[in-house]
């Protein structure tokens, strides 16, 4: 039999509670890993990590007990420094070292560039921003006292794409591609990969993209479908083992094929930005 990618690693997920975050837990989890996460939603921790139990007893299935996995689940406020560094004490405690970090930050910020206040600016840096950073200031000394280990940081197509209404996203999103190519050389000594994944439009239970919504993003040459969480954890699921040794400073896209002029051309053509609407109400016929 096959011996599991991740047997023996202990993996820690950040923004776990997303539908993106569930489907990476339990992927590490089928595949051997140990799998300590958090989030802001207590419902939708336990009920990844099998605490909720089902008719027989036993955890659900699809959830971390549910493949026989260990996990640890823990409601944290990923802005509050304190809060994560005792819950990485708590992970140590239970698993001992630390292989493998996944961030998941929760930027949804869609508003017109000149509308986004300062208090907008701050808030979503002091969340968002310092969320991951703290998740990645607690791994290092493990990976470098290990001599090893695999970051992945989950960004969007916005890091590298631009867009209307996403100016934060696409700030935030770029950054957090580069401090992780910067986290790559750094550490390198110490044998630490550290990756981003871009991802595009996904579909998740209850938020179904229409025909309409996947041809304006996706465009002409691309895949033109929404994509999957479990698309999404496969590729980190790849990022984080040592099938991906050799990989680090990277930015992998899981996007179906989403470029800008795709999504730009797309929306001079259907006019969807105020600017256009504005512009075609002046000049137009």
């Amino acid at each position: 039999m096959q011996e599991k990618r991740l047997t023996g690693k202990t993996a820690v997920v950040t923004g776990a509670h997303t539908a993106i975050g569930e489907a990476i837990v339990t992927k590490f989890a089928s595949e051997g890993a140990r799998v300590a996460f958090y989030g802001c939603c207590e419902e939708s921790g336990d009920r990844i990590l099998g605490s909720v139990k089902g008719a027989g007893g036993e955890g659900l299935l699809g959830s971390v007990k549910g493949t026989g996995g260990e996990g640890l689940f823990k409601r944290v406020n990923a802005s509050n420094q304190d809060e994560v560094e005792a819950f990485f004490s708590e992970v140590s405690d239970a698993f001992g070292d630390i292989d493998i970090l996944v961030t998941i930050p929760i930027v949804s910020q869609n508003k017109p560039f000149i509308e986004l206040t300062e208090s907008d600016w701050v808030e979503l840096m002091e969340y968002d921003g310092l969320g991951s950073i703290y998740a990645i200031w607690e791994t290092l000394p493990f990976m470098k006292k290990n001599m090893g280990g695999s970051i992945v940081n989950l960004t969007s197509l916005y890091g590298s794409e631009a867009g209307v209404n996403v100016a934060f996203n696409a700030y935030f999103m770029a950054g957090m591609q580069n401090i992780t190519r910067c986290l790559s050389m750094e550490y390198a000594p110490w044998g630490i990969r550290a990756n981003a994944l871009a991802y595009g439009l996904i579909a998740t239970e209850g938020e179904e993209p229409t025909k309409e919504e996947v041809f304006q993003i996706m465009g002409d040459d691309s895949l033109r479908r929404a994509g999957t969480p479990d698309e999404v954890a496969n590729a980190v699921l790849w990022l984080a083992s040592d099938e991906a040794s050799f990989v680090t400073g990277a930015v992998i896209n899981v996007n179906g094929g989403v470029v800008s002029r795709s999504m730009e051309t797309r929306t001079w053509q259907t006019g969807e930005t105020e600017f256009l609407r504005a512009f075609e109400r002046e000049f137009g016929e």
